[in-house]
Order: structure tokens, then sequence, then C-alpha cells
């Protein structure tokens, strides 16, 4: 198991996510400890368990649709251990097979269902597979049967076995007894997507060893990118909620739940809220794909009514559908089809799609209330599956998945808020797309007994009081105190910020009521009162929170004024000096200068706010805007004349100088980067230029304000005087010559880009032919856009253009058409072009246009590779069907010691035969993907051989070998090989060849793991298990060539029942004799060992038979084919014919003998002479217990039956009016009417 999985997970292309593979990590190191061994750190929420190992069992709580079934595939795909898969539902149980199927990679044919359900047939196919998955509540039956065991030494054990979702039906009493003789023999691992108390009432107080909860999978971008929680408030004024009190951590009891769910103003509460909701990003939602959750399936169909009314009054084109348990599956599945396909927007469901719902829902409500976890955060994983590919294209938006909970009077229930860990919003740290509110959220719900809890603030301050309270009921956390997620959600301030408060806390010193060092006057309050550790966590006073809260939300409005740290304000030469200067309680003016007469006073501490919870540093100070401005001021005045002394200019000087828009040069001025490299003229620096850093070439005084070196004004101006000459001098502006010519400017633009200053070029005018400089041929601006052609240069383009259009319009085709005409690539095109000697005056084979890419081709040469063309397909043809019979490529030959050379040199010995191309076939056409020589299937035979001596020399002399020596050597196929080796049990003792050691095996023995060794990054195996594999291989040769054995493949092919032949295959004894055709010898009948008329291959891992065997099996079955075409009936079809039991038709068909003769004489079936043999009128199958009747056979044993019950009918009547009552005695009489009771009822 350790060895597969471990190979698996290095292998490394195996397409998981990170989650997926820390998943099988963390198995991987759990099953490689020894018990009772550390296992890790707690998780957070498991302080009760124990982290020590218990067993060869484990659980994995990963969140809805982070990939728990594919995880779970892995572990059988990669071991080849038989597995038994137990869900919660027969539907999990297809999704679970679809998913290993189409996810995992394992083999439809691999994998079994066994459903009670299910025909005979199908129950023993699913017991023969290798994966058989059964519900938890099938588990009794299939223990009471025999066909599933916890029992190493029988055969129906199962080493592997995966329990999904173990938050459900595993928990049960029944089910986790059944269970626990599977954890102390099998090797054990369970999922599921919440904590549902699994690690205490199954796997012993043993903690998950990996946790990948619901927030986390969204923050990692796993899945929603984003996930909202609001609570809706119904107000149900009568007595019997009034009169209700839950009791300490107990759930809410069943009645409760049913008729808070399905009561008229909770439903009402719902519809009104998903119609009248706007999401800011989404819009309304009631056009979402919805679910609404109740508890009873009457409060489904009157949810579903209800909604579909409401919909109809307000005119909106959408319905719902209610979907329950009771429904057929037929039923079920259309409701399904036509929620996907749009038809209904929400669906209103009891239990039955608490599991298993893998659709892309956005919205849910909740109605069924909880006091636990499980529910609400299954229920809340529905939404937050990663949106579907489809998802925008159909609603123009991206998901966000938005859950509201429903709370009623004195009722504290968990919420979806505290499945996002008490906060309102969570969203992914790294989105893949940009969320951009197009609105405000609101909800229109004007019923009188309704609020809606909108904002996230709104909803933090609801969900922490319901949180507390819920938690206070359940004797958690005390009253007027906080978790410290709470505190988290409640003031704004994250974890670790608060981590770090509580630190500076300790429980017997004095604090004032913000937990800071108390002043003079203050009171004073003991650490422990603020903040106190529990059993299971940390809380906080209520009242140091809402302090703290006061305090955030204080610095926060203080941003919003224009507050801002020094660290913000890096610019500012000395800032945390000049901010130290101010004194907190010295009055100054708003600028933080000296208070002149007349001018407001303001505080310095206002000036300066200082953080009381940050001790030191400039990361505790806020700075006053208007100060901010001032010291800026001051700044920019300093440096703005100390550097025009060095020859920089402002922007509105270089205006003045350049001629340009103060626009543009603040562009050109903010593309210089500070901490780039280059030239004086501003050009970015290349190779050995002298290079001027960017910081040099603009100084930043501030944001507003910039200084530009007076070499790159300089440069500038150069720059607009050169454009100017060129227009004056005649030059086309790009756009203008794009339009002379008559192509597109972005087409003009491409070639332009590609003239080179430095270089010279050709321009051509009718017989004019020059040559010409790039940078006097297009003339551009280092800090400009603009760009101007040469009129000579627009001139030779337009003709050539021209040009163009003439020979297409002659019958020339450009190469798009050219590739589509002739049916050849562009490379194969260029190619043969190339290779002709043009002709220029008929421009053949093309005609190549001196600027423009676009060549046209001759038709001519257009025609002659279409004619190539054929010639290549038709050889094509040969090729591949000459490979199709055998012929091989040298690199397909799959020889590995000898060479192309070699080869070359045996064939060029051996006698050509062309009728058959031996030894080989050269491909003539010119195509190089089809040039590789052919070699005979008979060739390729001699060159195998040669090189398998090679081998057998070469490893004659070896101890280990590769892996991919061992295929070669063996003959069996890579991926078999590695599977095999998967297989292997680490701890297991094996033979030097590979196989399981036997009992009375005295021979040298060696362990699983020792099998295989890593030598560089391949594997080796022993060279014995390799020759071993040969030896196998040869046998297997010999037996299904030379002597006849048939696989079960081939039974298949002759369309017989494989589980019924694995049956009676695996019923034949190797010691016993038996005849040729596989049956009980009949006296001087000669035999044959069970031993050689059933045969393990080794090589197939599958059972072959001795073809008189296979071809009687095969006979017999034909002839019951025969016999049923003729109308015969097999036994439990003549009882179903004749009303009666089957055991009534075996003893009439009992009582016929096959060699004797019978008529029916005045009813009754008797000997006769002149009468059917026997043998006729019942058909025996040899294999087995089923017996054919013949129709005139069933037809008297149906009027016998029918007779047989009248006269039973009238017997019993006659029985029960002969007996006169009142003459015998009272106790008598009750015993007589009971008896007879029965027999009225029976008759």
């Amino acid at each position: 198991m350790l060895a597969g999985l471990r190979a698996f997970i290095d292998r490394g292309n195996h397409g998981l996510y990170p989650q997926q593979v820390d998943a099988l990590e963390a198995m991987h190191r759990f099953w490689e400890l020894r018990k009772g061994s550390v296992i890790g750190n707690l998780p957070d929420g498991f302080e009760n368990a124990s982290n020590k190992k218990q067993g060869e069992f484990c659980e994995l709580n990963g969140a809805t649709g982070s990939g728990k079934t594919r995880e779970m595939g892995i572990l059988p795909y990669a071991s080849g251990l038989r597995t038994l898969v137990c869900t919660p539902r027969n539907l999990i149980n297809e999704q679970t097979v679809e998913e290993f199927s189409e996810k995992v990679g394992i083999p439809i044919e691999d994998i079994g269902i066994y459903d009670s359900n299910q025909s005979e047939k199908g129950k023993l196919e699913a017991l023969e597979k290798q994966i058989l998955v059964v519900s938890y509540q099938g588990l009794s039956s299939l223990l009471e049967q025999g066909v599933i065991s916890s029992n190493p030494k029988e055969k129906a054990y199962r080493p592997l076995v995966i329990l999904d979702e173990t938050h459900d039906t595993a928990q049960g009493f029944v089910t986790s007894s059944l269970l626990e003789p599977f954890l102390d023999n099998c090797l054990s691992a369970g999922f599921t997507a919440t904590d549902g108390g699994a690690h205490q009432t199954l796997f012993r107080g043993q903690m998950p060893i990996y946790t990948f909860p619901l927030v986390q999978a969204i923050e990692e971008g796993v899945l929603v990118e984003r996930a909202k929680a609001r609570i809706i408030d119904v107000n149900i004024d009568e007595e019997w909620l009034r009169d209700f009190q839950l009791k300490v951590g107990q759930e809410y009891p069943e009645e409760l739940i049913a008729k808070l769910s399905s009561h008229a103003s909770a439903i009402r509460a719902a519809i009104h809220t998903h119609f009248g909701f706007v999401d800011e990003y989404m819009g309304p939602i009631y056009r979402l794909p919805s679910i609404f959750s109740v508890h009873l399936t009457d409060a489904a169909i009157h949810g579903a009514q209800m909604f579909n009314e409401e919909a109809q009054r307000r005119g909106l084109d959408v319905r719902a559908a209610a979907i329950y348990g009771d429904m057929s599956k037929s039923e079920k599945a259309e409701i399904m089809a036509k929620f996907r396909a749009g038809h209904y927007s929400a669906l209103w469901y009891d239990k039955y799609l608490g599991l298993g719902l893998n659709e892309d829902i956005t919205v849910a409500h909740s109605i069924k209330i909880s006091a636990h976890s499980v529910e609400p955060t299954q229920g809340f994983g529905r939404l937050t599956r990663k949106q579907w590919s489809d998802y925008f294209s159909r609603f123009g938006h991206n998901k966000v998945a938005i859950g509201f909970s429903y709370r009623f009077p004195d009722l504290y229930p968990y919420t979806f808020f505290d499945v996002l860990n008490g906060k309102p919003e969570v969203y992914s740290k790294q989105p893949s797309w940009v969320y951009e509110p197009t609105g405000e959220e609101s909800a229109h719900v004007h019923l009188p007994d309704v609020k809606v809890h909108l904002t996230n603030a709104e909803t933090i301050e609801v969900g922490v009081k319901n949180s507390l309270k819920r938690e206070e009921l359940s004797g958690k956390t005390p009253e007027d105190w906080i978790t410290v997620q709470q505190a988290s959600s409640y003031t704004g301030l994250g974890i670790m910020i608060l981590d770090t408060r509580l630190g500076k806390i300790e429980p017997d010193k004095q604090y004032n009521i913000r937990g800071l060092q108390a002043g003079k006057n203050e009171e004073t309050f003991l650490g422990a009162d603020l903040v106190r550790k529990t059993s299971y966590r940390r809380i906080i006073k209520r009242s140091l929170a809402e302090q703290w809260k006061k305090d955030n939300d204080y610095i926060l409005e203080l941003i919003k004024q224009g507050y801002k740290r020094p660290s913000e304000l890096p610019e500012i030469a000395g800032i945390s000096m000049k901010a130290k200067e101010i004194e907190p309680d010295k009055e100054y003016n708003e600028f933080g200068r000296e208070l002149k007469a007349g001018e407001n006073p303001v505080k310095g501490a206002v000036i300066v706010y200082k953080n009381p919870y940050i001790s030191m540093g400039i990361g505790s100070i806020y700075l006053h805007p208007k100060f901010i401005q001032a010291l800026k001021e001051r700044n920019t005045a300093t440096a703005t004349a100390g550097l025009a002394k060095e020859g920089y200019f402002t922007n509105e000087e270089a205006v003045e100088l350049t001629g340009l828009t103060l626009r543009t040069i603040g562009v050109r001025a903010r593309a210089i980067k500070q901490d780039g490299f280059y030239t004086p003229a501003g050009r970015a620096a290349q190779g050995e230029e002298a290079a001027i850093k960017g910081s040099e070439l603009v100084r930043v005084i501030n944001q507003r304000c910039r200084l530009i070196a007076g070499d790159l004004v300089e440069a500038w101006v150069e720059g607009s005087e050169k454009l100017e000459e060129a227009k004056k001098l005649g030059y086309t502006a790009q756009p203008e010559a794009a339009k002379i010519i008559g192509i597109a400017q972005a087409r003009l633009g491409a070639r332009t880009s590609k003239i080179q200053s430095e270089q010279t070029y050709i321009i051509s005018i009718g017989e004019d032919i020059r040559n010409i400089l790039g940078e006097d041929m297009v003339v551009r601006s280092d800090y400009s856009a603009e760009v101007y052609l040469h009129p000579d240069y627009v001139e030779s383009m337009r003709l050539e253009e021209e040009q163009i259009k003439d020979l297409i319009s002659k019958g020339y085709l450009p190469l798009s058409e050219t590739i589509s005409e002739s049916g050849m690539t562009k490379a194969q095109i260029n190619k043969r072009s190339n290779k002709i000697v043009p002709d220029l005056e008929r421009h053949y084979p093309a005609f190549r246009p001196l600027y423009s890419s676009g060549i046209v081709y001759h038709p001519d040469f257009v025609s002659k590779l279409k004619l190539e063309k054929a010639e290549i397909d038709k050889e094509c043809g040969l090729i591949a069907k000459l490979k199709s019979s055998g012929f091989r490529t040298f690199e397909s030959i799959g020889s590995r010691h000898s060479t192309l050379n070699m080869v070359k040199t045996l064939a060029a010995k051996e006698e050509p035969r062309d009728a058959e191309y031996y030894p080989t076939y050269i491909p003539t056409t010119q195509t190089a993907e089809d040039r590789a020589t052919l070699y005979h299937p008979d060739f390729v035979d001699i060159c195998r051989g040669i090189d398998s001596q090679l081998a057998e020399k070469e490893n004659s002399t070896k101890d280990t070998v590769s892996l991919e020596e061992a295929a070669i050597i063996s003959g069996v196929k890579y991926a078999t090989i590695c599977s095999r080796i998967r297989a292997m049990d680490a701890k297991k003792s094996y033979t030097e060849d590979g196989l399981e050691v036997s009992k009375g095996y005295d021979g040298k023995v060696v362990l699983g793991e020792e099998i295989v060794s890593r030598v560089g990054k391949g594997y080796h195996i022993s060279i014995k298990i390799a020759n071993r594999w040969k030896a196998e291989r040869e046998l297997s040769e010999v037996l299904r060539g030379e002597r006849g054995y048939k696989a079960l493949a081939d039974f298949k092919e002759e369309g017989l029942n494989l589980s019924a032949v694995r049956a009676r295959i695996l019923a034949i004894k190797p010691d016993l004799d038996y005849n040729e055709r596989g049956l009980k010898p009949q006296p001087n009948e000669p035999t044959i060992k069970g031993s050689e008329l059933v045969v393990f291959d080794r090589f197939l891992s599958e059972y072959l038979l001795r073809g008189s065997y296979f071809d009687a099996m095969v006979m017999a079955e034909r002839e019951m084919e025969s016999y049923r075409a003729q109308g015969y009936k097999n036994g439990i079809e003549v009882a179903e014919i004749a009303s009666t039991t089957t055991n009534n038709v075996s003893y009439c068909a009992g009582k016929l003998e096959p060699e004797r003769r019978y008529a029916l004489k005045g009813g009754i079936l008797q000997e006769s002479i002149d009468g059917t043999k026997g043998s006729v009128l019942f058909h025996k199958y040899p294999y087995g217990q089923a017996t054919l009747l013949h129709p005139d056979l069933v037809t008297h044993i149906a009027n016998s039956e029918k007779k047989a019950s009248t006269f039973r009918k009238g017997a019993t009547a006659e029985r029960v009016g002969a007996v006169d009552e009142a003459k015998l005695p009272e106790g008598l009489r009750a015993e007589l009417r009971k008896k007879l009771t029965y027999e009225k009822a029976r008759a």
C-alpha cells in the first residue's frame, strides 16, 4: 500500500490540486507511524482529541468540493488492493463510481455497486470487482451473507476500507459496531466535510490527520472566490414557541424543527427575501440557481407551491419544484435535469439533497434550524463549489455564494455566519477576476414580522450575539464573554493583532478597561477578569472588546479624514523627527506651526494621534492632513530651490522650451522609471552605452512635482524639431500613408517597426530602383508615437499592393487558399517552392513582394501541388495498411541492443521478396513524416530474437535490472510491471523471484519493501523476478497455443455470463477427478485431474480452461438457449404460471426419469410405452441446478395446481362448517376459532 501510494505521489503528473496532494501525504505519513506514535499538533476545535495513533485507521476533514472523492479513489488505484467503500446513500454510490472512473482513471469494470434492489446476477458481479461500493445501511446484510469480511483469513476479506461522509450514518450505534472489526484488521480511512464527532464515536478519540476547512478552501481559491452569509429574523408570536426551552447541549427536537420549517410565516419570509434581495455584485438573486432547506416533505411541496404563486403574482418568469425522498428515481432525475437546464430556478427539499448535490448552486435558504454545525456546514458546502465554466455566459457575472439563515424568537441556531468562522463575507486571497459592485446591496421585504440583517456590520453584530447566546445555552461560554474569533469579527481587528494584545495581559496584574497600564484615578481590573482560558479556547470580556472596537473605529475615522502614517509618506524627509517635535498637550495652529493671534488652536494630540496599543515606532502615529500639507510644501520648496541651480527644469519650464503640452511632458516624465538606466536623451540604455539612473534624469519631489534634467529637455526639443523638418520635406504621416497604400494601419505599423535607422533598404518604383537609409525612409521620435514615411517608400508600397491585386484577379492564390486548395502545410509548400528556379516573367512558382509578407502562388504551381498531394495520400494509405499488418519502423521495433546500422546490415543480407516488401519498404514520396523505412514483420521477429539473445547474455551477469529492462526480458508491459510492484505489501514476505511465501517454504525470503531498489532516478528489481515473468509468459503462450486452453475473455465473446463461469471454475478441486467436460465421471469413463482442467495463468493473472471443458460449457449454454426457443420454462417461471411454489414444481419434475416414457391419462401423468421420454419433458443443465420443462408439462402442472387449490378451498369450507362449537368446552372453542381463522386466511 505505502509503496504504491508513494510512487503515485512522486510521479508528479497526476493532475492533483495542492490540498489533495497534502491529504495523500498525510495518509502516507500516518500509515508509516507505529501505533502510539504522535501524529502531530491538535487542529483547532479538536482540543479534547488524542494526537497519538490508535490504530491503522484515520479521518480526514476537507471542505465540500475540495476533491475528497478523488483522494478516496487514488487509494485503491495506487495500491491495487481489494477495497470496500461505504457511503451514506445509494445516490452517493453512483456519484462515487462516476468520479472514480472519470477523474481517477479506474476502469469502470473494476468497480461494483451492491444494492438491495439489484438482481442476483448484478449482486454476484459486484462482489467480484476490485472495488465494492455499498451503503452503510447494507453492511449488516452483507456481513450476514458472508460476502464481505474483516477477517484476513477469509476469501471475502478486503484489506482497504474507505468510509465516506463519516459525520453521517457511520456514527450510528449499529453501524459503528459493524465497522469496529474492520478498523482493527484493515487499513481504514474516513472522509467528511465537517466535524460531526466521528473522531470520538468511531475513531476512538483519535484526532483527524488532515483538515482543510471551508473558509481556508475559499481563501486559497479552491472553491468559489467569494461567499456571503446573511441572517433573517422571523417573528412567530405563538404560545407553543414561547413555552419552548432547549436543554443544555441538546439538538432542537424534530417536532419543533418540522413545525417551524413548515410554518407559513417562515416560508413566506424566505420567498419574499428571495424575490426582494439585490446583491451588490450579481443584482436580483431570484433568477440564480437556488435551494430551500426544510424538514419534511409536506413543507417542501407547500414551499414550492407558494414560491410559484408569488412569482406569478409578481410577473416573474421563474419556477420552483419540490424534491423529496419518497419520489421515484426517475421523477428525481427528471426534476434535476430541468433544474440544470434552467426550467426550474429553485428547489425545495427535505432530506433528499442533504448529500451528493453537485450542481452550480448560488443561493441557499436554510429554514431548517440546527443547534450544531453539521447541517449548516453541509448546506453551505452545496453553494461554495467553484463556478462552472459556463456560469458567466449564463448569468452575465461571476458567482458569489449567498447563504440565508432564518432565526425565530429565543432560538439561537448555528448559522451560515458561524460556518464562515464568524465572518459575514469570505473571499479568495488571489482571485481570478475582479468583483466590481454594480450597485448597493438591498432587500425589499415588506413583511412586518421579518427583519433582514443586510450589511456586513449588521450581520456581524447579530451573528456574534447569536453565537454567544447559543454557546451560553450550551454551557460553553459564560455570559458577557466572547471568543477571540468572535472578537475579531466584532472589532474588525485581525486574529494576530488580538493575540499580540492578549499576550501582554497577565492574569495577576492590574489594567484599565482598555487592557493597558492604568493611569491616575482610572478604574482598574485584574488581567484574569479581562482574559480567560477555558477548557477549549481563550475568551475575552465583552466590555474590553467594545473598547477596542471604539478605538479601532476612531482610527478608521481619522484615516477617512486624511490622516496618514509616516510610512505612507516616504517622499517627505525627516518626517518622524518633525512629528516628535509636536507635544500632545500643547496648542498649535492646524498646520502644526506656532499659534498666532486669530488662529484656531488645535491640540498636539490631534495633529499627531498616537495609537495607545503600539508602544513605539512610526507605525504607532497618524498625522493630520494639514500638518502633512505643511511638511510637503516645506520639503518641495527646499528641494526645488536646490535642484534649479543644478540645471533641472520644472514641467512648466519644459513646456515653454519644447512647445509640448503640459500633459505630454507629464506622461514622458512619469515614463522614466526611478530605478531604470537611460541615455542622457532618455532612451533605455543598451549594451555599453553611457547609462544614467532614472532618478537622475527626473527628480521626484512629490506626487505632483517632478524636476527634469536639462539634457533630457534638450533631447525632447531635438525630437520635436526632427518631426517638424520631416513634415516640411513632404513625408507622409503613417495613418495617411495606410489609406494611400490601401492596407490597415496596424499592418503598416508592423512593417515600419522593423525598419532600422543604420540599415540600407531598396525602394522600387517601376524601373527606378535605388537604395535608401532606414533613418531617411522612416522618421520617428523616441518621445512620440508619431511616424512619418518617405513619399517614395509610400508610392512603392502602393504599386506593390496594386500588382498583388492584379495577380489574384488572374488566378494567383494567397498562401491560405493555396494550403486549402492543395491540402499541403505551409512548411511543405515553402520546401517545394524554394527548390524551383523562379521564372520572374511569369512569377512562377510565386510572386514574393518586396514589402509585404503576402506571397501569391502561380495557379500552375498549385495544380502541381495537388497532384503531388494525391500521390502522397496514396502512399500514406499503403504505409498505414503495412503498419496495420505488422510492419514497423526502427524506433517501434522495441529493440534495446540492436543499432540502426545492425538492422540495416541484416536487411541488406536478406533475400528481397518484392510482392511482400520483404525485408523493407522504403517510401518514395518526399514528405518527411512518411520517409522512415518500414521493416517486414518476419524481419522484425529476427531483430527481436537477436536482441533477446544479446539481452540474455548481458543480463546473465546481473543481479538486478531496471523496470524497462525487465519489460524487455519478460515481455510484460511496463505499466503492468509497475502495477504488480505497487500491489506488493511492503511488510509481507516473498520468495526471491517475487512470489508470496507459502506454507512449508524454507528458501530465502525478502520483504516487499526490499523487492524494489532505487538506482539514480529509476527503480530496479531482481533479475530472478524478470526471468520468472518470462517463464510465465512462455508457459502462457504454450497453454493458449499448442495445448488449446481458453481464457475467461473467450466466454465473453461467446455471450456467456462471466460471473457464473468464474463461480464454476472456483468450484473445481485440483485433486479430484473429472471427465473431459468438467463433470463427475461415469464408471469406466476416462478421467482428468482438476489441476489440468483449470490452470491459473500467472502471466495473464486469470484462469485458463482446458479446451474440451470450454467447448462443453459453450455447448451446454447453446442447448439451453435452443430449449428456451422451443418454449421450455424454468422452475421460477413455471411457479408463477401455475400460482404455486418452486418446491412443488421441483417435486413434480423430480418424479420423472430421463429414459422412461410418460403420457397424460385421465388428467394424470403416468408411465406409458407410447408416451414421451422424460428427457424430452425436462432438460437439466449439467453445470448447475437449472432445469427447463416442456410446455406440455408446464400446462399439466398448472392444471393440477388449479384443481388442487379448488379442492383445498372446498375441504376447508367443509371443515369450518362441520364443527358445532356449542358442544365444545370453552378452552377448545378458543383453540378451534384460532385454528379455523388461520385456515380461512390461508384458503
